[in-house]
């Protein structure tokens, strides 16, 4: 592609996950507003199409995930959900270019499927473009755990921590690139704030996140009963058949269905914007984890007593030489020492 559109001062280079491509020796800067656009792995060739055209008319540098395996990893459901989904990340040289390559870049991907990257703002709702402010180059700095970073540069020239939350956070001295609505987001709030699906499901607690989405606890305001609301988000854990994590919540709940009076019960199956919900009843009892968990305690304790007995004859100058879960068991024989019994002396 990069002969046809005419640029022999252009070059490409895979590096491990990325492959990267711009003009040669283009210096970039150390941070500023870049672009991310997303894909699935069904749809990434033809994103990557489309997109390079327009990245490399306005000789705009990019990076894209270099193999199909890769672009079916971003999109996975164990994905890094800040991260999911940055299939194209293009470095534009300011952001007049930032907003000319945008709308061009949702006009060219628009009717494409993509998952919501959840680290940045879409250019509009349903896009796949969206926008972050982060490091290009940035300012190198050694953790102190010895991880190498490119952090960003505060307006007083101290290097600050890049950090990539799954939910839109630019620092608050970067001026936002589109003026008006919908602004510069609300500070989180101390509190966690109560949820409401539906009009009928008060969501009052996290059990877990991730890429495809929430686990919650929440209360049927129509019954008062404590339910569980599993979330899918659209296009994540995507399959070259174009199904995804919404597609495995429905089947998960045909599956409560068919299995009526087995395990958890299905409450409701419904889609909210782009997300499918499964709510499902709570099963009141001890996980399995935590069950194991505490017995393993149990066990670990016994195991840190045996091996405190064992090493008292080491502390008189002697060693084990058996050690056995029955010792009494052949006290028929009295003239062979139990085996938990049977020491050498250390020269």
């Amino acid at each position: 592609m990069l002969d046809d559109a005419g640029t022999p001062d252009w070059e490409t280079a895979e590096s491990g996950f990325w492959c990267r491509v711009g003009p040669v020796a283009q210096e970039r800067r150390v941070q500023g507003w870049k672009l991310h656009v997303s894909a699935t792995p069904l749809s990434a060739p033809e994103v990557l199409v489309r997109a390079t055209r327009v990245l490399v008319r306005h000789r705009c540098p990019f990076k894209f995930a270099a193999r199909a395996e890769y672009a079916e990893e971003l999109t996975g459901i164990r994905y890094d959900r800040a991260q999911c989904g940055k299939f194209i990340t293009a470095y534009p040289r300011d952001d007049d270019q930032l907003r000319a390559l945008a709308e061009e870049l949702d006009q060219a991907t628009a009717g494409l499927p993509g998952p919501r990257i959840l680290s940045d703002r879409p250019y509009r709702p349903g896009s796949l473009v969206h926008y972050r402010y982060g490091a290009f180059r940035g300012v190198p700095h050694v953790s102190n755990e010895g991880v190498h970073q490119a952090r960003l540069q505060d307006p007083d020239g101290n290097a600050v921590e890049d950090l990539r939350n799954p939910w839109f956070s630019p620092p608050p001295w970067a001026e936002l690139p589109f003026p008006g609505a919908p602004g510069r987001p609300a500070k989180a709030p101390k509190a966690p704030r109560q949820v409401l699906l539906r009009d009928r499901y008060a969501v009052h607690d996290a059990i877990r996140h991730s890429a495809r989405g929430g686990v919650y606890r929440a209360v049927d305001r129509q019954t008062g009963d404590e339910v569980i609301v599993k979330e899918a988000r659209a296009h994540v854990g995507s399959w070259y058949t174009g199904l995804d994590a919404r597609d495995g919540l429905r089947a998960e709940a045909a599956a409560l269905a068919g299995l009526a009076g087995l395990g958890p019960g299905l409450v409701e199956l419904f889609d909210h914007e782009d997300r499918t919900f499964l709510v499902e009843t709570m099963v009141p009892g001890v996980t399995l984890a935590r069950w194991v968990n505490e017995r393993f305690a149990a066990l670990r304790d016994f195991g840190t007593d045996c091996t405190s007995a064992l090493i008292r004859p080491g502390r008189r100058g002697s060693c084990w030489g058996d050690a056995a879960a029955r010792p009494h068991s052949r006290r028929d024989q009295p003239e062979s020492p139990p085996a938990s019994e049977a020491v050498c002396t250390v020269e």
